[in-house]
């Protein structure tokens, strides 16, 4: 059987089970700590992305009804059309929801347009 290396430092090591990934508690601690970093990291900017677009969706439609805008327009404001926790499908379109909003984009011309919604 060959030597594992260790998944933190990449040294060869002799395993005290066959699950040993790395070569002590140390090491294991450090690179669960490394993952669970990379996993706060990419939820802070999920976070900081949705709270953004609910301002910019705000100041375009801050009652209850419908939009169209120039998408280009939008994301000057700070609208980031990939900062969304939900899609749905609505007679073959397909609109994604953030906080109260929902909103697509469609293109027509060359031009691309956000239709934002809210109840």
């Amino acid at each position: 059987m060959p030597t594992p290396k260790c998944l933190f430092c990449n040294t060869e090591f002799q395993p005290p089970n066959l699950n040993s990934a790395y070569c002590s508690k140390a090491h294991y601690r450090l690179a669960k700590h490394d993952r669970q970093k990379m996993i706060n990291d990419l939820t802070k900017n999920f976070r900081k992305g949705m709270y953004k677009n609910v301002k910019t969706l705000y100041k375009f439609l801050p009652e209850a009804g419908q939009v169209n805008i120039p998408l280009l327009e939008a994301l000057k404001s700070g609208f980031d059309d990939a900062a969304f926790y939900g899609t749905y499908t609505s007679n073959g379109v397909e609109w994604h929801k953030v906080g109260s909003y929902l909103f697509t984009i469609s293109e027509k011309e060359n031009i691309k347009t956000l239709h934002i919604f809210k109840k």
